[in-house]
């Protein structure tokens, strides 16, 4: 995540970024968000990840990316509060133990870790 946050430090990168997280779209706010993080993020790291970070976990409430995504959303849903996202996304990343344990039984030889 570091990596990538370095690399949208450069002006292009980020507004390809931008680009890229804006064509994903969704019903209202709440999927757009998401799509997007479902995008972004594998269940893999969003299991390590929370929005302030409590707990050990890496926190993503001030990454360029969680920015970028904010702008996005508020941009694109006037009725889409700074709230709406927050509540939002911590009840993402709170879910992905879960999505990843039946992505691991979905698919158990795709997620078996390799020695």
């Amino acid at each position: 995540m570091k990596n990538f946050e370095q690399l949208i430090e450069d002006k292009i990168n980020l507004q390809h970024f931008h680009q890229y997280v804006s064509r994903i779209g969704g019903r209202n706010g709440k999927e757009t968000l998401q799509r997007i993080y479902k995008t972004v993020f594998s269940n893999k790291f969003a299991v390590l990840c929370s929005w302030l970070g409590h707990r050990g976990n890496f926190a993503i409430k001030n990454l360029q990316t969680t920015i970028v995504i904010k702008d996005i959303i508020l941009g694109e849903y006037a009725d889409f509060k700074e709230k709406d996202i927050e509540s939002s996304v911590s009840e993402w990343f709170r879910s992905a133990k879960l999505r990843l344990k039946r992505e691991n039984e979905k698919f158990p030889q795709e997620n078996a870790e390799i020695y």
